[in-house]
């Protein structure tokens, strides 16, 4: 009886939102962020449930609007069975009491969640900061959990097999970082994680003989990555930098390029803690993005992207050494400028060589 009137709880909060949503404007505009101190508070204990699936902490940079919230707790009750805590990094100047409803129902079905200001400074502003700037106040929370996943506020769960990810996950070697493909196919068709780019790769199903369940990749986008605990936390130390660059010029623009070439180097440096694991990958299952277009991009935002990328390429290149120096990424271009290539390129060649595979179907 308790289950059923949380359930029923949960679908009356949302019918409730998406009646008022009815009134919001259409094209909701970002709140310009003035950073202020982060909560110092820790994470609920984390529940035990019988599964044999990973730990998971859930981090969300998101807003209070009504849709950022729908998302929200639609996602919490759609993985409310498994080991996901979820936290609400907040930039709109919010101190988490408007939550206060997804917080309560959260709890109603013994699923841990918090949410605060997690902007970093009171003095600080930005016309845009980075998402990673936030992120990376998950590092205290993230020491309990197996695997930290941070999604845009506009990827749903709703859809998702969470079971069957994790089972992906596992034949692919247990990636450092790793996403799913994108059921909307919204995402620029260089990154290769859209699902109709892969549509005629023997997947699932009886009559595949071999399936392909992932791909191992060198570009993971920013969108909706899945990282190690302890690799999230060595990253988030390794880019305090560019991560510093991306504030000043009010860009997360070039972030995508670094995640799988760090990864590489930290598999490296800590070998015992990586062995058989693969450090980037492309995970078959697909998520859904809602695509709020919540953050306006000008043509400034633009420019300063595309500066931001054009300064990766010259880091890794071994072009810049000064500014690999002022970022601290002076061993990763040391590390990968021997071997670096077009950041697409392994992809693109294990494209072809998947859709040759279709060969294999059977009749």
């Amino acid at each position: 009886m308790k289950t059923k009137m949380a359930t029923v709880t949960w679908w009356l909060m949302l019918v409730s939102l998406l009646t008022t949503m009815e009134a919001e404007e259409r094209d909701t505009q970002v709140v310009p962020v003035r950073c202020c101190p982060r909560s110092d508070s820790e994470m609920p204990e984390q529940p035990t449930t019988p599964e044999v699936l990973p730990k998971v902490l859930a981090g969300v940079v998101t807003s209070t609007s009504l849709r950022a919230k729908k998302v929200l707790l639609e996602n919490i009750y759609a993985l409310r069975k498994y080991n996901v805590s979820w936290v609400a990094l907040l930039y709109d100047g919010d101190d988490g009491s408007a939550l206060d409803d997804v917080r309560a129902l959260a709890l109603s079905e013994d699923v841990p969640f918090r949410a605060y200001d997690a902007r970093p400074s009171a003095s600080l502003e930005c016309p845009f900061c980075p998402k990673f700037q936030f992120h990376a106040t998950l590092v205290r929370f993230a020491r309990n959990f197996d695997y930290v996943i941070l999604p845009d506020a506009d990827i749903s769960f709703r859809h998702f097999d969470w079971e069957g990810f994790w089972a992906a996950h596992r034949f692919a070697g247990a990636p450092l970082i790793s996403q799913p493909l994108i059921r909307q196919n919204t995402q620029h068709t260089d990154y290769f994680v859209n699902s109709e780019q892969w549509e005629l790769c023997p997947t699932k199903g009886e009559r595949t003989m071999n399936p392909v369940r992932s791909v191992t990749t060198n570009l993971i986008e920013n969108q909706i990555p899945f990282l190690d605990t302890s690799f999230f936390a060595y990253f988030a130390e390794e880019t305090r930098g560019f991560t510093a660059y991306q504030q000043e010029h009010g860009t997360d623009w070039g972030q995508d390029r670094i995640w799988c070439l760090i990864a590489a180097v930290f598999a490296d440096r800590f070998p015992g803690e990586t062995e058989n694991r693969s450090s980037c990958a492309i995970i078959f299952e697909a998520i859904d993005h809602e695509d709020h277009r919540e953050i306006q991009k000008s043509e400034a935002f633009n420019r300063a992207g595309k500066k931001a990328l054009r300064l990766v390429e010259k880091i890794l290149s071994g072009l810049d050494s000064d500014s690999a120096r002022r970022l601290n990424m002076t061993d990763l271009a040391a590390h990968t400028a021997q071997r670096l290539r077009h950041p697409y390129e392994d992809t693109v060649a294990r494209v072809r060589r998947c859709l040759r595979q279709d060969d294999m179907l059977l009749a």
